[in-house]
């Protein structure tokens, strides 16, 4: 099993744009489908379980503060006092992170990038399968990017150098110059050169960039119509590099096969932090623009070796799509970007229709129409209701009410357009086996009529709009799953559920009911590290007792997890699903089993379910005896886990391990 090291990130964000002609908007800040550009990156980043992000600031600083200070917890800020090119941010971003290991994941990317977290977590993986020291993100040619840079490769296969588009023509104009003054014939004047010169860049090169600094000034001095000595251009040409030689195996490739490298380099970089001190330390500024680029320090760790050869190693992960990495310079891209992400949400619906089918999922008004303002059976609907409550009539019409409530309660919340699918989730009777599931123990577990109804609709931002049908009990609330991952711990759920920040987020919480809807979001994006997990709508009706001991807030998470997983696509089998749910119950504190959520998942009518833990089966599904009733008396004594009973709850369970322990030590010939 491959250990990561922590991840971080340096986020460059202190150039403007100013080809996105808005004085009053940094660059990063524009808004796509809704959510500003940094944001989004971030809320990414996140989720792919960074502990702190950097973001290097500049123009504007104040207002990239204010975007991204008010939605994560886990950022810091760098400030780049003068735009001296990437290099030099990346350089202030790497101060910000002095006091961390340099055996440190940081990935480096601007801030106006916009990347699929698939494509991230492949570039994750990759690193740390290959042991790398440096992982980037390149794109096949036919993505477009003609103005990138072209990522070369050795004969291994490995990144030797990123060649940049004014540094292949530079070097193509040296080598043109080298054939065409030895060709001419005639005189040659500093005019007949820089036309010449011109023919190779977008603007007019200075002649110590071409020639280099010493002879370029010799040459600075002539008048245009004097002639040049031609000793004096082949010495300085001689001087300089016209082509690019890998330094692993001294391959040399010509300005035009680099110009026609298969490879573009997107910019992303993921590297060890004392490998990017190494290659800051290595930059310069002698390119075509002038600049401390972050490029060169990547092509100096690239290029660095020691007495055993390449001294650092490197890979690469190209993207499959051009959506895989979006960026914007103007904006006509920003628009381009923002109806994809808009397009994206409606083939997300034809997606959810396909998968999910048109009976699961439809407006709110084509399912108000299967629970009309009448109590006259709707066959249709009350068939699908029979195959989960029975044939009691009594019991279809009051549940046909209760689904009516909650949709029209969503409809007046959300609008009854929207697209939803219905969730439901029972409550629950244990008849033999309380407190045992955590220890391994079997138990016998029923679900009952009484149960959570949730009306669900997708979202495409990070936020869960959470309301319920009776506002005075339960108050309405928002969560950010983004901003709750940055101040949490995300290198595995254990160390997520005990780190001081979740302690600190539930004693301000006590009491809300909205921590068992994260719990389940948060277990389910720990669970699935590779997706971003979207945001819903939710309404919630349930007649669970509260606090009654039938389990009204399993019945929560049970039910937000089901519409994770429907709404996502997850793949999750029905014990892996049990597990998620017992253990994202921990979240708010508890310490329990997994009993209450397999009763829910497994629950059957007229069935006894026969289940054991450690690790979790069911064994047998018995059907409920035709002789007997089992009758369920309200003692109304309440035991609200969020508000404060969870730590008598957590006593037993701590009871039961102490006894066990005390056990073995008495009797040792009954240990194992």
């Amino acid at each position: 099993m491959v250990v990561s090291a922590p991840l971080f990130t340096i986020v460059l964000a202190a150039g403007k744009g100013r080809r996105m002609r808005n004085r009053y908007m940094h660059k990063v800040c524009f808004e796509i489908a809704g959510v500003p550009t940094i944001v989004r990156s971030l809320d990414t980043f996140n989720r792919l379980g960074t502990v702190q992000n950097v973001v290097v600031v500049g123009e504007m600083a104040g207002q990239v503060v204010e975007t991204v200070g008010e939605r994560f917890s886990n950022v810091v800020f760098a400030y780049q006092p003068h735009a001296l090119g990437t290099g030099d941010a990346a350089r202030c971003g790497l101060q910000a992170l002095a006091p961390i290991s340099d055996s440190a994941r940081v990935l480096v990317v601007a801030g106006d990038k916009i990347i699929d977290s698939q494509i991230l977590s492949q570039l994750l993986a990759e690193f740390d399968a290959a042991g790398a020291d440096l992982a980037m993100l390149a794109s096949p040619a036919e993505h477009g990017g003609a103005s990138a840079g072209r990522v070369l490769v050795d004969q291994t296969g490995r990144p030797a150098a990123i060649a940049e588009v004014p540094d292949i023509r530079l070097r193509a104009c040296r080598a043109a110059l080298r054939e065409q003054i030895a060709a001419f014939p005639g005189e040659i004047t500093g005019a007949w050169l820089q036309g010449l010169i011109a023919e190779h860049g977008r603007k007019a090169l200075p002649l110590p960039l071409v020639f280099g600094s010493d002879v370029g000034k010799q040459l600075e001095a002539f008048p245009p119509a004097a002639p040049l000595d031609r000793q004096l251009l082949a010495r300085g040409l001689d001087d300089m590099p016209a082509e690019f030689t890998l330094s692993g195996d001294g391959q040399r490739i010509s300005a035009a096969e680099a110009l026609r490298a298969p490879l573009r380099n997107e910019s992303v970089y993921l590297v060890r932090k004392g490998v990017l001190s190494y290659g800051l330390q290595h930059i310069g500024a002698d390119n075509a623009q002038g600049e401390q680029y972050l490029t060169d320090a990547i092509g100096a760790i690239l290029a660095a070796r020691d007495d055993h050869g390449i001294r650092f190693r490197a890979a690469y992960v190209a993207t499959s799509s051009p959506h895989d990495i979006m960026s914007y310079n103007d904006p006509e891209e920003l628009l381009r970007i923002t109806d994809y992400f808009q397009g994206r949400s409606h083939q997300s619906l034809g997606e959810l229709a396909q998968r999910l089918g048109t009976s699961t999922i439809r407006t709110v008004q084509e399912w108000l129409e299967l629970f009309p303002d009448h109590d006259q059976p709707v066959p249709q609907t009350d068939a699908s209701l029979a195959e989960n409550y029975g044939d009691d009539p009594a019991l279809i019409q009051e549940r046909r009410r209760a689904y009516r409530m909650v949709l029209l309660r969503f409809a007046a919340e959300f609008g009854e357009q929207r697209h939803a699918i219905l969730v439901r989730s029972p409550g629950r009777i244990n008849i033999m086996g309380r407190h045992i599931d955590y220890q391994g123990g079997r138990c016998n577990l029923m679900a009952v009529n009484q149960e959570v109804i949730m009306a669900v609709a997708p979202r495409d931002d990070d936020r869960i709009e959470l309301r319920n049908a009776q506002p005075e009990l339960f108050p309405d609330a928002t969560i950010s799953l983004g901003r709750l991952v940055s101040q949490l711990n995300w290198d595995d759920w254990l160390s997520c559920i005990n780190c001081e920040e979740l302690e600190r987020h539930l004693r301000d919480s006590a009491g809300k009911w909205s921590i068992y809807v994260e719990a389940a979001m948060l277990r389910m994006q720990m669970a699935f590290r590779q997706r971003v997990l979207q945001g819903m709508d939710l309404m919630v009706l349930g007649n669970i007792p509260v606090a009654a001991g039938m389990s009204s807030s399993s019945a929560l998470v049970v039910s937000t997890a089901e519409a994770a997983a429907a709404l996502h696509g997850l793949e999750v089998t029905a014990s892996q699903f049990v597990n998620f749910c017992g253990e994202g119950e921990w979240f708010v504190g508890t310490r329990g089993g997994s009993a209450d959520h397999a009763a829910m998942k497994y629950g059957a009518k007229g069935t006894i379910n026969h289940v054991k833990f450690h690790d979790f089966e069911l064994l047998e599904q018995i059907p409920f005896p035709k002789t007997h009733r089992l009758v369920v008396c309200n003692s109304f004594m309440q035991a609200k886990k969020a508000a404060g009973a969870k730590l008598a709850f957590n006593s037993r369970v701590a009871s039961y391990r102490l006894g066990v322990t005390l056990v073995r030590r008495q009797f040792p010939q009954f240990a194992p």
